[in-house]
């Protein structure tokens, strides 16, 4: 067993600062959470697993945009690909499995290339969410999702593991934010959209706004008449059929138009003013502070916002 420490500072096999994982507990713990979450979206998995994939997830985007900058066919891409494949953990035999999860990646590049940076090491590209405390034991607990996954599949049904872009989008629709807690949902919403160009955002905003909306509606007409059914006594069920009105789920699109139109106004104002006041604060220079006497304030720590 691992002390608390191991788990929640990330020491020991939860080493999340190493560029090279030495360790082989290491390397099979991030060849697992590497396949579980591109196969299926999101995992549950405690603090310390959470902390550790979410720092080496990017080795594997790294790698699958080297192979497909290559030359296509050339011995540096078929190089890639087997490094790529030996990222996730499995058997010879799951090759065709590795190469679906690989491609599922690439097709997800589309939008995380909008992330990378010339640091890549410091990029993100999955979602961690605190969950209660494992029951047992007390261990902390996290939801771990990939970002930047579609809305909705080609069934067009959700897609498994978009929870946390769901719960933001719930808190936008339902209208009960006050005005602090809408800017955390726009800014939330911002992280999703803003991989996007300005007419997938349109189409966002016109046509899967929409959907969700009556995704929504449905679910909660169906825990309604739910609720309703099982109130009702058998002995006060009405037998004539005919007679029956039309309980049947019925969503007019046209009623929420406006509604969705606002939304999107408010979110672009907010985009904007988040723009502005990016563009109005100073660029902080650890010269612009003048001399410090570390000598005489060892507990100083300069940071680049001017936060000490």
């Amino acid at each position: 067993m691992f002390k608390r420490s191991a788990f929640t500072y990330g020491r020991g096999v939860f080493a999340n600062t190493a560029d090279v994982l030495k360790n082989p507990k290491q390397d099979i713990l991030f060849r697992s959470l590497n396949k579980e979450l591109i196969e299926h979206n999101m995992i549950i998995t405690t603090g310390a697993k959470a902390k550790f994939i979410n720092s080496h997830f990017y080795k594997i985007v790294n790698k699958v945009n080297e192979y497909k900058k290559a030359a296509k066919g050339s011995e540096e891409q078929k190089k890639l690909i087997l490094e790529a494949k030996n990222l996730l953990i499995g058997n010879n035999n799951d090759g065709l499995l590795k190469q679906e999860l690989l491609n599922k990646v690439e097709i997800l590049l589309t939008r995380w290339s909008k992330r990378m940076t010339e640091n890549i090491e410091s990029d993100r590209f999955l979602n961690v969410s605190r969950l209660e405390p494992r029951k047992y034991d007390a261990a902390p607990m996290c939801l771990v999702e990939l970002k930047d996954l579609p809305l909705f599949n080609e069934s067009d049904l959700p897609t498994y593991g978009n929870l946390y872009i769901w719960m933001t989008l719930e808190g936008l629709i339902n209208g009960k934010a006050d005005k602090i807690q809408k800017k955390i949902l726009f800014k939330d919403l911002h992280d999703y959209l803003h991989t996007m160009n300005k007419t997938q955002q349109a189409e966002f905003f016109e046509k899967d706004l929409m959907k969700v909306r009556e995704y929504l509606a449905r679910r909660d007409f169906d825990a309604s008449a739910e609720k309703n059914t099982s109130e009702i006594k058998s002995d006060e069920i009405n037998e004539d059929i005919d007679a029956e009105e039309d309980n049947s789920f019925k969503f007019d699109s046209s009623l929420y138009t406006e509604a969705n139109n606002e939304l999107e106004t408010e979110y672009n104002n907010f985009v904007h003013e988040m723009k502005k006041k990016a563009s109005q604060k100073p660029k902080a220079n650890i010269k612009d502070l003048g001399k410090v006497n570390v000598y005489v304030r060892p507990h100083l720590n300069i940071i680049s916002n001017f936060e000490y």
